[in-house]
């Protein structure tokens, strides 16, 4: 079992072109930013690609097995995390696609159905028309009029200032909800944001700032899933700028042309997210599962 490295990607990228995932973990990205959380091992065993993540609670999959896909594959990727769990009930494969359900289910392996993700038609958020976008037309447009602002593209050189922009925000959330669960979220988010920005190039990021009188005060970080769908993984505006975050949103996926989709990823089971992703009007929700040889934690 090799140890991830970036060099890795080209292997990666391979099995992605040839079993592309429209859920927001399926690139090589998604999983190398976790590299401050978890012993990041992969292994093809019986032609299939698969990912092991491992910290001191155990070791998982976090997204299915991708290739030529069979029970095979699959058994021998539980014994793989058996043999590193005290618990067998840490091992587990999460982000599996509804599509690729029946295989698992025929395992009689016990399945959960986790967060879902958002997909929007990246024609609907590049206009906003229409009654259903009546209010984030109008708070857009109230950014447009009175703010000195300029939209650029992200580069490295810009890392500090965006990240200050995602404490700065993180701290504001932090004390109007009073959950450990989110506020825990918001902390691992900025160190997988500092992963992210640490390799943005060698990654392939691609991303854009709003700058107002000078200054950042927004920014959206993704990634290509696959040809159909770019996967928006960090978003982040001043709270204190009415329309800043409609205008940053928007303005990005004018930039996104190349696509049909844009996945604005989970709400990692929060309302305010929920809401939030809610009100965009999605196209599609995608439903992803996981599953474990017994019955899964909530």
């Amino acid at each position: 079992m090799r140890e991830l490295r970036l060099k890795d990607k080209v292997v990666f990228d391979r099995f992605f072109l040839s079993s592309p995932q429209n859920l927001s973990m399926y690139s090589f990205a998604s999983i190398f930013v976790w590299r401050k959380f978890f012993k990041i091992k992969w292994e093809i065993i019986e032609g299939s690609l698969c990912v092991f993540f491992a910290n001191s609670l155990g070791c998982f999959m976090p997204i299915a097995p991708l290739g030529n896909i069979n029970q095979k594959t699959i058994s021998q990727a539980f014994k793989v995390m058996d043999s590193r769990n005290c618990d067998k009930q840490a091992s587990r494969i999460e982000n599996i696609p509804e599509i690729n359900l029946k295989i698992y289910k025929d395992l009689d392996l016990k399945i959960k159905q986790r967060f879902d993700e958002y997909i929007y038609d990246v024609s609907n958020l590049t206009k906003l028309s229409g009654k259903d976008f009546k209010t984030k037309r109008s708070t857009h447009n109230y950014f447009v009029k009175n703010y000195n602002y300029s939209f650029e593209k992200l580069d490295i050189s810009m890392k500090d200032d965006c990240l200050k922009v995602y404490q700065d925000w993180a701290h504001t959330r932090s004390l109007k909800y009073n959950d450990p669960i989110y506020q825990a979220c918001l902390e691992d988010t900025f160190c997988v944001q500092k992963e992210a920005f640490e390799h943005l190039n060698d990654l392939g990021f691609s991303g854009w700032v709003v700058k107002v009188d000078n200054h950042i005060k927004g920014y959206s970080l993704g990634i290509e899933l696959n040809k159909q769908i770019f996967f928006i993984m960090f978003e982040t505006a001043d709270l204190e700028i009415k329309g800043l975050a409609q205008f940053l949103f928007k303005s990005f996926c004018q930039n996104l042309s190349a696509f049909k989709f844009v996945n604005a990823g989970d709400d990692s089971g929060f309302l305010n997210l929920k809401t939030v992703k809610q009100s965009y009007k999605p196209a599609k929700v995608l439903k992803s599962f996981a599953c474990s040889l017994n019955a899964l934690n909530d």
